[in-house]
């Protein structure tokens, strides 16, 4: 079961999205800073957790202060049975979205001093219609099973949901433990089976003398009087206070798991993976998860905020190339600045590539295949993606803009194309030679904007003509495009 769209309400930058953002096994977002994209992936993972969300919203979240609800809705690829209780039996309901809304507290909680700041609804959506009152749906003996969202709502509700794995920009804490981490989940299911193997064996093969043997050979290895003076010290005050007597613990024999760490293994030395470099720390953080999700056979979402982050370019294409081997039985929903990476995964149509743009204070999602890519030969240059994914014009792409057009006039593979005939053309387009000039003889030249820009480009020695301006640069990259673009 895969997420196939979600759309997004008064979250953070996003005011409405127009329609659902469509989703693939493998969807890439790429956009400026400030275009939703981090939001998305933080709604997705809000919906996609089964925890207590209220205490994870603030009233910021909500877009431009406003006080309407915020609502997040996945769609999945396929329908899943959501079980109701219904007296002593339960009713199978089918469903295929969930659904989070999130509205400002009006009044404080019954007895509380202190409350959260919104109230969160969090409840999987039926397939079938909703009516005024709720849904519907004959039982076997004949009457109605009625319900609402009450009953759909976790964590009462009993289903199996995708879980989501989200590496934030702070990613390396998917490698400690803490809430909902990847290691935290590993260490739980290691310490759940030591304790169920424990349950079984006599008092003799317990491990918790193997545990007190190892106590002492590290402390006759530290000289330990020191703390063994400093413990019973303390357990004569405990024992006036009846108080039991403690002692410090250098492995739990209930969950020896709790004090672990990801290490590099050397030969008698240990280099803990925090001090090896965060790249590498999220390529580790990847690799345990995907171990995990093949392990338990759990149906898995990885969600990765920047995944190029402290990656040299390099390891930046083995990352992108793993992830996409996984996407089929993982997936997978990152955003990225990076144009390596799009570059690298353009051509893999099974991939969604997705441009997040804000115009007029307005976010919106586009497909990246049918933003304007394909206008040169060898598309996608990384000209042309940061001038589609980041409105940037640069002067590689103008020169590969004013190749591509004398390469479209010409004949055969040997002709070589003038610039006066590129300005014949040009003008036959509807340009002029608009930009005047003096050369060093003291002539007046008259170009059109591209030219005269290519010109400055691939001369740049010859001082006589101007340098253009960064406004002047868009303008030029703009019309040829518009120019290239039309039929």
């Amino acid at each position: 079961m895969k997420i196939k769209s979600v759309y997004i309400k008064n979250f953070r930058g996003i005011d409405e999205l127009k329609a659902p953002i469509e989703l693939s096994d493998f969807s890439i977002f790429i956009g400026d800073n400030g275009t939703g994209k981090t939001a998305i992936l933080e709604a997705v993972n809000y919906c996609l957790s089964p925890g207590y969300l209220a205490s994870r919203f603030d009233i910021n979240d909500f877009h431009k202060g406003s006080d309407s609800d915020i609502e997040i809705t996945l769609e999945f690829d396929t329908s899943f049975v959501a079980k109701l209780p219904d007296g002593f039996t339960t009713q199978s309901i089918e469903c295929n979205k969930v659904t989070l809304l999130v509205k400002k507290r009006e009044r404080s909680a019954p007895g509380k001093a202190f409350s959260d700041l919104v109230t969160t609804t969090h409840y999987v959506v039926p397939v079938a219609a909703r009516g005024a009152e709720g849904w519907s749906q004959p039982r076997k003996a004949g009457s109605n099973f009625k319900f609402t969202e009450r009953q759909l709502s976790f964590p009462s509700v009993d289903t199996e949901m995708p879980r989501a794995f989200y590496f934030s920009k702070t990613r390396n804490r998917q490698l400690v433990m803490g809430y909902n981490s990847s290691f935290t989940n590993i260490v739980n299911d290691l310490n759940w089976r030591f304790d169920k193997n424990q349950r079984g064996k006599e008092d003799a093969e317990h491990f918790k003398h193997d545990r007190k043997k190892l106590h002492e050979k590290v402390v006759s290895e530290t000289e330990g009087d020191t703390m063994k003076k400093t413990i019973d010290a303390a357990n004569e005050i405990l024992k006036k206070l009846e108080v039991d007597p403690i002692d410090i613990s250098l492995l739990k024999t209930l969950t020896p798991y709790d004090h672990s760490e990801i290490v590099f293994p050397f030969d008698g030395f240990e280099l803990p993976v925090e001090d090896s470099g965060s790249g590498i720390e999220m390529t580790i953080a990847i690799a345990l998860l995907e171990a995990m999700a093949k392990i338990s056979k759990d149906q898995i979402i990885l969600i990765i905020d920047e995944p190029e982050l402290h990656l040299h370019p390099k390891l930046q294409a083995k990352l992108f190339e793993h992830l996409k081997e996984i996407s089929g039985e993982i997936q997978i929903v990152v955003s990225t600045h990076s144009p390596i990476l799009f570059k690298n995964v353009y051509q893999n149509t099974d991939i969604k590539l997705l441009i997040s743009k804000k115009e007029s204070n307005k976010i919106s999602i586009n497909d990246a295949r049918a933003s304007g890519f394909g206008l040169l030969k060898w598309s996608p240059s990384w000209g042309e993606i940061c001038y589609f994914a980041y409105d940037l014009s640069t002067a590689e792409f103008h020169d590969d803009l004013y190749s591509t057009i004398e390469d479209n006039l010409k004949t055969g593979p040997t002709q070589r194309i003038s610039q006066e005939d590129t300005e014949n053309w040009l003008i036959s387009k509807g340009q002029t030679k608009e930009i005047k000039w003096t050369d060093s003889r003291g002539i007046l030249q008259e170009e059109t904007l591209m030219t005269y820009i290519r010109n400055r480009i691939h001369h740049s020695d010859n001082q006589n003509r101007p340098v253009y301006t960064p406004e002047q640069l868009k303008e030029s990259t703009n019309r040829m495009v518009k120019i290239l673009s039309t039929p």
